[in-house]
């Protein structure tokens, strides 16, 4: 083996560490619980945006396609690798776009090319947008027990109420369906590229 081997064979075990993926969502942070169906939705997304964050900035300094400064340290194998751990997310987007921009050059790396950019601003920007639809369901007159269970309080306005409120739980749980039905698109249309996550 020549040198510069040992020399990618180190860096690629201390800078990149392929073998772990470290998920950062705020959904998952904290104590709070959640089911492997949602771990399994942030992980592979996060699959894309360390791609996006920190794969695609490398290759563009090596490949020539960096800023001037970032050249010239690239080659300075200490600092080379500090560069490589810190996230630049537009020089990833930067790099898609002139993926994109190659067209009928490279059909199929175009296609890739928007296809992550696309998923990427959707999981990055878009998602994150989104409303928790039970944020909208309407002030419950008193203790759940009290409206469901309470004969005592049988008025038309206390009927009216639990209407109001079981309708607007109804409607919450119809968007939250879409969403989860969204997440499940996307997570589809993101296999469907995974072939294209090299460089």
């Amino acid at each position: 083996m020549f040198i510069t081997d040992w020399y990618h064979s180190l860096r690629c075990r201390l800078v990149y560490h392929p073998h772990r993926l470290h998920i950062h969502h705020p959904e998952l942070s904290g104590w709070h619980w959640r089911d492997r169906d949602h771990i399994m939705l942030c992980a592979n997304f996060q699959i894309l945006v360390d791609f996006v964050e920190l794969e695609l900035p490398h290759f563009s300094r090596v490949c020539g396609m960096g800023e001037r400064l970032e050249k010239i340290v690239s080659g300075i194998p200490v600092l080379n690798w500090i560069l490589d751990v810190h996230r630049n997310p537009q020089a990833g987007i930067d790099h898609l776009h002139w993926a994109i921009s190659l067209g009928e050059e490279s059909k199929s790396q175009a296609h890739h090319a928007a296809e992550q950019l696309a998923l990427y601003l959707w999981w990055t920007q878009e998602r994150p947008a989104r409303r928790d639809p039970f944020d909208d369901v309407v002030d419950r007159p008193g203790p759940i027990r009290e409206l469901l269970w309470n004969v005592e309080n049988d008025t038309p306005e206390a009927a009216q109420a639990k209407e109001a409120y079981f309708a607007s739980l109804r409607k919450a749980g119809e968007i939250e369906e879409a969403q989860e039905q969204e997440d499940e698109d996307q997570l589809i249309r993101l296999m469907k590229v995974r072939r294209g996550l090299w460089t």
